[in-house]
């Protein structure tokens, strides 16, 4: 079960790798940060700072082209 597991992992790496090699789109980012920084101040709390470094992460790994996918969580 453990083997199974571990190759369809190593598959979706290999996955994400060959697409990310791929992916020559840069994504204009600029118009959409203002929104994010619009929804980000109607929140009722404060983003925590490891928050607000995933978001940083997030906007510099799509000005490199990266095709990006996460969650963030937390309060």
């Amino acid at each position: 079960m453990l083997e199974e597991i571990l190759l369809l992992e190593m598959g979706i790496l290999q996955n994400r790798f060959e697409t990310d090699k791929a992916n020559n789109n840069i994504y204009e980012i600029e118009d959409n940060k203002k929104l994010v920084s619009k929804f980000i101040d109607s929140l009722e709390y404060e983003l925590t700072k490891a928050q607000k470094h995933v978001i940083a992460e997030i906007y510099k790994e799509l000005k490199a082209g990266k095709i990006v996918n996460r969650l963030i969580q937390g309060m």
